[in-house]
């Protein structure tokens, strides 16, 4: 456990890393806003994730000084830091307009980007040297090894459409969806230049959770290799991005033509789970991701049928996620892809003053998958082991707001270690 309360009281967050893992391990990042009487300032530690020591403070040379609190554009106004990306020698991280990166051992400043006029980062990749930036309607990739301490542009291109989902690589291509018009677009990920351009229909746009209340808001998307799936709200519509071309569409089955219904997708090992109301009932179904055709899904005649879930995640053929619980709990479930049988007995989880807010982590560490819980002001991650759905280890805290917010609670998982920050109070605990 360490405190990271100052003289004037930064609000933290814990920075999910991406990029090698393998070098610097155990350097874990935390990212912080200070408010000043003029403009917000913004910090970034590097923290030892086996003691809880403070290896540095990332630091920026403005006239004669070093500081550690660092600029961003104008007065500052936006959140600050949320994700970290290793390469190399260097820790990059961004804000809405700056990307700056620093030295993996000492955290001065090595070189910092400005985007171009009127262009918000929206979304942020890296993919080998690249940090590939997608704006509203304009994507920038930087190459990550540069010098020059203005950063390097590899290449940018303005864009057909704003952003529809969040964008990724695949293979030597940069994929995105495009709405307004709507299309599947593919970039060269070396050089920016178009690969192809597919007209899609109209989307659909209603991004409510269909089994939480209040959810977390998410426009529906899956993707697995060269398959990517996107729905109309009448249709499925899984598409090939390297041949560009819908590989099959089929009819969103039992849909209430009265209403656009909304929809969570998880794809993985060739399957496709698909999270829905059938008109006023919860329902998942599980469908072949290569043909499209129903393998199993929710019955509310027979209640010995699958029920549904969300934080959803398949892995090597089978589906975990978060099932509702009628009162102040939750369930920790497990299905096996092909039949809908339960591979254990849901893992029951309560004792809450009131129905908790849960997430499941999409991301396997070594043999279990982490949740984050909030009850009210009281935040958990729990880790379950995905072989019998047993509850490993409970890391808590205590917070304000919801978690991921600059200042409230949040969490993340580096190699065997989780991280929850409460506050000031960061806890770091590897369950041994």
């Amino acid at each position: 456990s360490a405190s990271f309360e100052e003289e004037r009281s930064p609000i933290w967050l814990t920075l999910d890393r991406h990029g090698r893992h393998d070098i610097e391990p155990d350097l874990l990042f935390l990212g912080g806003r200070v408010r000043t009487r003029f403009d917000n300032k913004f910090l970034l530690y590097a923290v030892d994730a086996r003691t809880g020591e403070t290896r540095w403070r990332a630091t920026e040379v403005r006239g004669e000084t070093r500081f550690d609190e660092l600029r961003l554009e104008g007065l500052g106004d936006e959140p600050g830091f949320f994700d970290a990306y290793v390469h190399g020698d260097t820790v990059v991280t961004h804000g809405l307009f700056d990307v700056l990166a620093f030295r993996l051992k000492d955290g001065t400043l090595k070189w910092r980007y400005r985007v171009p006029f009127a262009f918000e980062i929206r979304h942020a990749t890296q993919s080998g040297n690249l940090l590939v930036l997608a704006g509203p309607s304009e994507t920038v990739a930087l190459y990550l090894g540069t010098e020059d301490p203005r950063g390097e542009v590899a290449w940018q291109t303005r864009e057909e459409g704003a952003l529809y989902g969040a964008p990724y690589v695949h293979g030597d291509r940069w994929v995105s969806v495009r709405q307004q018009p709507f299309s599947l677009t593919t970039r060269s990920r070396a050089t920016g230049r178009l690969l192809g351009r597919l007209s899609l229909p109209d989307l659909t746009l209603h991004a409510e959770h269909p089994l939480v209340e209040d959810g977390p808001e998410e426009l529906p998307m899956a993707r697995e290799g060269s398959r990517l799936l996107v729905t109309d709200g009448w249709y499925y519509i899984m598409l090939d991005v390297e041949e560009m071309r819908v590989v099959w569409k089929r009819l969103v089955d039992n849909n209430d033509m009265t209403s656009e219904p909304p929809f969570r997708f998880a794809m993985g090992d060739g399957f496709l789970a698909v999270l829905k109301k059938d008109w006023d009932v919860n329902a998942i179904y599980m469908l072949s991701a290569e043909t499209g055709d129903v393998l199993w899904h929710t019955d509310p005649k027979d209640r010995r049928s699958p029920r549904p879930l969300h934080s959803m995640a398949i892995l090597d053929g089978k589906l975990y996620g978060i099932r509702p619980h009628a009162g102040q709990g939750f369930y920790f479930a497990g299905m096996d892809c092909q039949t809908g049988k339960n591979l254990f007995r849901p893992n029951e989880q309560t004792g809450y003053g009131s129905r908790p807010t849960v997430r499941l982590r999409p991301a396997l560490h070594g043999s279990a998958l982490v949740a984050e819980i909030q009850d009210r002001q009281d935040f958990e991650l729990k880790a379950f082991n995905i072989g019998d759905g047993k509850l490993l280890h409970t890391v808590r805290a205590k917070g304000t707001g919801s978690f991921g917010e600059h200042g409230r609670a949040s969490a993340t998982v580096q190699r065997q270690t989780m991280a929850l920050l409460g506050g000031h109070e960061l806890t770091l605990d590897s369950g041994k």
